[in-house]
Parts: structure tokens; C-alpha cells; sequence
């Protein structure tokens, strides 16, 4: 394996004191699609290393099988995985198990929760024709799913109570004869979420945008639509030569308002808001394209978003933004642009914060986005050496999605204001021998943005030697977060143009515990700390040691595995200095507990295991 050594380098501009190294750049790397060359930027890492172990085996269930392995073509995920607050749950995903007659059988796979259990795994798709990409959405007490038929439209199946029922289909037909509407994206809001708006694409261009993002609105459910094929202001060809498909994200409604955001390399990165349901909108223009109306022409290298990206209102109203980072290039007499493979890294901005608006090529820079703050996701340093051990330096050492190292980030944001984000990312020490896979890893943040926690992998003992990519978060949480995404057993895309054969692909729904995600505190807060409980494994009593550094009030709550609080000790004023607490667990069954410490408001979680 070969090992990648992490120096320093200077950037473009004056960087004070960098809390990690930035890596050397590599160049003449070519991309196995696009077949042009290009430097690469290799991954990079914080000193120290802002890295902590998973602490806890989440719970996962497979829901759903596929062998067709694209559920995003630009990264940025349909909604399409949403938890009711009653506890219910409904997911779709592109199903398709037909390989050998270019998956004619391809639609939407559906799963229900009920409460207690899962459906039966589909094996057929919820259409009558072949589509892909679907999203849902809550429409009345039912539910509403949108994917594209390829050709003549947007194909809408609806029902009236969620998981159960036969489900009515129509066709949402073209706005034009040589218009085809493709990824559509669902969101609801209103009297028993009866209001559904839809953003679509086009193949082809449309009132002057080659391609044009349109958006429809629904006021019965989805039933009829009253507001059709409209080019809100601002998105019109005065504003863009074209707009492509599936770099768009809605957050979830907050009332009437509304937002999504347009993360497209090609043009500005903008959010749309809207305070009135949709009948007008504000932009905010986040990041200023190096090239603005680009058409086609020869470009230099520029650092840009990656089409991934995802978006949701804090309780305040206010805006946060999380996508991933890439490089770009057009070179001169190419038809295809290039992408740079091994350029890393997640953004993160919100509503107050100054947006990149200079038009400079290196503005989205890794290294200028660490030094603003603003840089919250990377590839981590799993094995904690100091460097990124890789299989390779060239583009096929990983799976081809057309992105960064790090990639397709999700974002929610509870009721108590705190961020929790999910991406896919490389995964150092995890490969076939050839090829990297990506894991997938989280962070939160519990100030609004502020300070984030350290990374966790929360999938490392899990899934394993496994390709973990299209992670969905679900906009609602409770005690955790909740999630699905895919499961390959090779790196990258067998529909995209890897040599793999395809193979069956799980659909697997998880939980986080936000204990667990909001643990890490003794980084941000070194006033304290505690050791690991002993014995562990353990039967009957444990006992926990922690140091503080002045008077500090001290609980302990110890949760199960889906983050049912367990055991909880009475709140305690404690002195500085060292000091030992022990736990009765002898009423607790065998198995795996987190125990979160909580210090003045602020936590250190970690896993004990009772037999």
C-alpha cells in the first residue's frame, strides 16, 4: 500500500498558523470518464487529530435491494427518506434488478416502518412504466412520490394513508413537446401537509436556459398543480446559460417559508428563500462563479462545489449550508470537462456569514476554507499515523462518482438548534486491494455552527469492507438521527462505467443516538475528562473516573443501543480534582450501553458493555 506523506504547502494567499497540514498536489492524473489531465490535491488532516472511534454498533436494518447503483447523478440526493413524529418511517430508491436488458424492470422501491417493523424487502417497483430517481414527500394523510419517466414526463403516484393502500398514477406531462422533465425533488407543508411543491429539470433547453430548473406547486396533495413550469426570478436566462439537474436541495419547511439551495459547478452557488409559500423568492448568492454564463469555453482550474449539497432552517429561521468541494477545468478543444478526484472537502456556511463573492479560482480552497472556519468535513486519518494511506495515486483507485474524496453531505437540525451532518468519505485503511471504499462518517455541532465536534466513522464496524455512498438523512429526529443509504460490495458505480459486474446493493435504513454524536466535548472543553469505566465488559457495578479542573455540576445517563435512556444519576456540585462514581447496572440486560457524562451542560460519551 502506498502511503501519501502530508507537508506543507503554500496557497495563493497568506495563511496564518493552519491547525493541519495541507498536502502537496500531484499532477497529470487522468480521470477514467473524461479522459484529460489534471493536478490532484490529496486529502488532509488535523493536528491533533480530530478523530474519535465510533463509540457504539448503530442499529441497521436492510430494507430494499438493487443491483442498479445510481441514485444520484450530481450527488446531491433526492428526499427521499422521511420519519413521521409518530415514529413511523417511509423510504423510497431507484430499484432496478433487471441487468441483462438495461433494466427495464427500473422504478421505485418503497419501504414503510410501521412502528415496530419493516415491510417485506420489494421486489418490484411501485410504477406501471420505467422511471428513476424518486422523491417523497407527506401529502395529506397520505403520501407522495415523484420520479421521471425519461421521456414523457413526471410520474406521480400518490395514496391516501401512508403505508398501505393501493396507489393512484398519473402522468405529470412535459411543458413542452421537445421538453423532457427529469429529478424531481418533493417537499410539503400546510393543513395536514396538503401543499406540495416540486422543482424539476430539463433535458433540453427551455425559455432560454439549456437546461432550466422549474418549479411547480400543489395546494390539494398533489392532485392537480396550479403553479406549473415557472422559472422563479433570478434563475432565468438574464441570470444562467443553463442549469443542471439534481445540484438542487430543499430544506425542510419552517411554516410558509421556504429554501433550497443550487450547488451546480458550473454556475453561482445560490439559495433560494421564500417567506410566502412560494409566491416570491429572495436569492442569496453563496459563491460567485470564477466564470459567469459559461457556455462551454476553456476554463482554468478552479476550486468548486461538486453538485452535493444540503440544506435546513435553524429554529430561528435562519439558514445552514453544508456541500462538498472539487476542482474543475474545460481544457481547450475538450468536450468534456475535467474533475479532480482527489480534492477533498466539506463547506459549511450560514445565514450572517460573509459568502465567497470575488470570483476567485481558488476561493473554495481546502486550505483557505480551514483557516475561515468554514471547512467542517475531510478525509480522516483512521489509523491515526499522521498520513493518508492510499492504494494508489491515479482516479481508478476509487470508485467513480465524479466527486471529491468526501462527498453527498446531509444536514439536519433539531429543536434544540443542534447541527448533526452525515457525508460519505474515503475510507483510509478500507480497500479490495485495488480500490478505496467510502464509509460513512458524521459531526455535530451543539452552538449553532460554531464549534463541531470531532468526526465519528460510523460505519467502520458495521459495513466494513463495503461501499457506503447516497446517504439520506431524514429532516425529523428524536433521541437520534435517522438514516438510509447503499451498500455495495465494490467501490464505485457499475451504471457510471466501472468494469465491476453489478451486484446486489443493500438499501439500509440506520439510527445514530445523539448522545453518541455530541460526545466529543472534552476536545472543545479540556477543563475535564474521563476514563473508560472498569471493569468493561462488566456484571453488577462499574466504576468511572474523571478529573476536573474547578467545581463542576456532574450527571452520568447510560442509554441502550436505539438511545432509550436507561439509568440516570442525580445531578452533583463536584470539587476540582480527581474523582471516582460508581454504576449499579445489575438491573440492566447483557448487551451494548452508551454512558454520556454531562459536565456543566456539556458531554463525553462513550460505550460500556454489560454481560
Amino acid at each position: 500500500m502506498k502511503k501519501f506523506y502530508l507537508i506543507a504547502m503554500m496557497v495563493t494567499m497568506s495563511l496564518l498558523t493552519l491547525a493541519q497540514q495541507v498536502p502537496n498536489s500531484l499532477s497529470n492524473v487522468m480521470a477514467p470518464y473524461y479522459n484529460s489531465s489534471r493536478d490532484i490535491v490529496l486529502p488532509f488532516m488535523q493536528a491533533p487529530n480530530n478523530y474519535v472511534h465510533s463509540v457504539a454498533d448503530f442499529n441497521e436494518t436492510v430494507i430494499g435491494t438493487t443491483y442498479w447503483d445510481l441514485q444520484s447523478s450530481n450527488s446531491a440526493p433526492p428526499n427521499r427518506f422521511y420519519v413521521y413524529d409518530d415514529g413511523t418511517m417511509a423510504a423510497v430508491w431507484t430499484m432496478g434488478m433487471g441487468t441483462g436488458d438495461n433494466y427495464l424492470d427500473r422504478g421505485t422501491g418503497y419501504a414503510f416502518y410501521d412502528g415496530s417493523s419493516w415491510s417485506a424487502v420489494p421486489t418490484a417497483r411501485i410504477e406501471t412504466e420505467r422511471t428513476g430517481w424518486p422523491s417523497y414527500a407527506p401529502a395529506g394523510t397520505g403520501e407522495i412520490i415523484a420520479a421521471h419517466h425519461n421521456s414523457m414526463g413526471i410520474v406521480i403516484n400518490h395514496r391516501a394513508t401512508r403505508g398501505t393502500g393501493d396507489w393512484t398514477e398519473y402522468l405529470l406531462g412535459n411543458p413542452d413537446t421537445n421538453v423532457v422533465l427529469s429529478w424531481p425533488r418533493l417537499i410539503s407543508n400546510g393543513t395536514d401537509d396538503s401543499t406540495i411543491h416540486m422543482l424539476v429539470n430539463t433535458y433540453e433547453a427551455y425559455n432560454g436556459l439549456d437546461p432550466a430548473i422549474l418549479y411547480y406547486r400543489s395546494t390539494d396533495a398533489g392532485l392537480t398543480w396550479e403553479t406549473q413550469a415557472r422559472i422563479i426570478e433570478g434563475m432565468t436566462s438574464t441570470d444562467f446559460y443553463g442549469l443542471r439537474g439534481e445540484t438542487y436541495a430543499w430544506a425542510e419547511p419552517m411554516d410558509n417559508n421556504l429554501a433550497f439551495v443550487v450547488a451546480d459547478r458550473w454556475n453561482d452557488l445560490f439559495i433560494m428563500k421564500s417567506a410566502d409559500n412560494g409566491d416570491t423568492w429572495q436569492k442569496t448568492t453563496v459563491w460567485t462563479h470564477p466564470y459567469p454564463m459559461w457556455n462551454g469555453t476553456a476554463t482554468e482550474a478552479f476550486y468548486s462545489p461538486d453538485g452535493g449539497a444540503s440544506i435546513a432552517f435553524d429554529n430561528d429561521g435562519l439558514l445552514h449550508l453544508v456541500f462538498s468541494i472539487n476542482r474543475t477545468q474545460m481544457m481547450e478543444g475538450a468536450t468534456n470537462a475535467s474533475w479532480f478526484p482527489f480534492v477533498d472537502g466539506i463547506a459549511y456556511w450560514k445565514e450572517g456569514m460573509p459568502a465567497w463573492t470575488d470570483g476567485s479560482l481558488t476561493a473554495l480552497h481546502p486550505a483557505a476554507l480551514q483557516e475561515s472556519g468554514n471547512l467542517v468535513g475531510w478525509v480522516q486519518d483512521l489509523n491515526e499515523d499522521g498520513q493518508i494511506n492510499l492504494v494508489g495515486n491515479s482516479a481508478s483507485n476509487l470508485g467513480n462518482y465524479f466527486v471529491g474524496m468526501s462527498a453527498m453531505p446531509q444536514l439536519t437540525i433539531d429543536d434544540q438548534n443542534r447541527l448533526f451532518m452525515v457525508y460519505s468519505g474515503i475510507a483510509e485503511g478500507y480497500d479490495n486491494g485495488t480500490q478505496m471504499f467510502r464509509h460513512l462518517f458524521a459531526r455535530s455541532s451543539t452552538d449553532n455552527g460554531e464549534t463541531w465536534t470531532p468526526v465519528i466513522h460510523i460505519t467502520d464496524s458495521t459495513q466494513n469492507l463495503t461501499e457506503n455512498v447516497f446517504p439520506t438523512l431524514a429532516p425529523w429526529s428524536d433521541e437520534n438521527i435517522h438514516l438510509i443509504f447503499q451498500v455495495d460490495e465494490e467501490p464505485g458505480l457499475s451504471t457510471q462505467g466501472e468494469f465491476d459486474d453489478p451486484t446486489v446493493n443493500s438499501i439500509v435504513y440506520m439510527q445514530v443516538p445523539k448522545s453518541v454524536m455530541v460526545s466529543s466535548s472534552s476536545i472543545e472543553n479540556p477543563g475535564f475528562s474521563v476514563s473508560q469505566n472498569y471493569p468493561n465488559p462488566f456484571k453488577g457495578i462499574t466504576t468511572f473516573t474523571f478529573s476536573l479542573e474547578k467545581a463542576t455540576n456532574v450527571s452520568l445517563n447510560v442509554y441502550d443501543i436505539t438511545g432509550k435512556l436507561m439509568k440516570q444519576t442525580p445531578e452533583k456540585l463536584y470539587n476540582s480534582g480527581n474523582h471516582m462514581l460508581q454504576l449499579d447496572a445489575s438491573d440492566l440486560a447483557e448487551g451494548i450501553y452508551t454512558y454520556t457524562f454531562i459536565f456543566n451542560g456539556q458531554t463525553i460519551s462513550n460505550k460500556l458493555i454489560v454481560k
